[in-house]
């Protein structure tokens, strides 16, 4: 009988979470496979696909073959392109480390710079709904209130923010907003500590690949560069250095 409801408890609670799962992605099914253990399973599974691929293309085809080099550059192809639709997909610190990524020419395999290099262009934006969140919550007032006018379109989009032109209602004057994702600070100790233990994982399998020091470098740098009142002061610091050149402007 106590098993009976044991069971029972156990199908209603399947149910519940069955129910509300289906709730979750259809009012939003874009940021339903946003939570966390999607988006860990998401990256576990590309480093996994990446490990096998290496894997199966260095067994199949030995060092010596004559196509060895052939089948190792479609496998940094085929590696790059997994991890530039994860870093798309996962978006904030999987981009921030795709850009970084792009800029090791002189440690990666061309396939991976040249693949990942359009992140430091075309990084997936935020939607106009959720900029407006940030801006209202941090500024505690309407996006109406502040600004007279406010171009829906993105001037440039990164891995931690993008930036809109804007004109202030208060005294007309136009500025550059730069709004940081809405996701990225509350997803970022998480997805660190992610990519470390993938990156630890990958690095037992293949003693050559020494990338945990990205990851290093990350942990630190990353919650100054989420702190946009560092950037401001760093401006301040910037235009007050350089004040007397007429054809300098520092934005402010």
């Amino acid at each position: 009988m106590a098993a009976r409801r044991g069971a029972r408890k156990l199908c209603i609670g399947i149910g519940i979470a069955v129910c509300c799962s289906a709730v979750g992605y259809c009012y939003d099914h874009e940021r339903f496979f946003q939570l966390g253990p999607f988006r860990v399973a998401r990256a576990a599974t590309t480093v996994m696909c990446i490990v096998a691929d290496y894997k199966w293309t260095m067994w199949n085809c030995p060092y010596t073959d004559a196509a060895y080099r052939q089948k190792l550059s479609a496998a940094h192809k085929r590696s790059a392109q997994k991890l530039l639709e994860l870093a798309k997909k996962n978006g904030g610190v999987y981009i921030k480390v795709g850009q970084h990524l792009a800029a090791l020419e002189y440690l990666l395999p061309v396939e991976y710079t040249e693949t990942l290099c359009v992140l430091h262009s075309r990084a997936p934006e935020s939607r106009m709904s959720e900029v407006r969140q940030v801006i209202e919550e941090d500024l505690n007032a309407k996006l109406e209130d502040l600004f007279l006018e406010f171009n829906l379109t993105p001037k440039g989009s990164a891995s931690l923010a993008q930036v809109y032109r804007a004109v202030l209602r208060k005294n007309h004057e136009v500025v550059a907003v730069k709004v940081q994702h809405i996701y990225v600070r509350p997803r970022s100790t998480a997805d660190i500590k992610t990519i470390e233990a993938l990156t630890n994982f990958a690095s037992r399998l293949f003693p050559d690949f020494h990338f945990l020091w990205l990851v290093d470098e990350m942990k630190r740098n990353l919650p100054t560069e989420l702190d946009f009142r560092i950037e401001a002061e760093n401006a301040k610091k910037i235009r007050q250095m350089f004040s007397h050149l007429d054809y300098l402007k520092v934005s402010s």
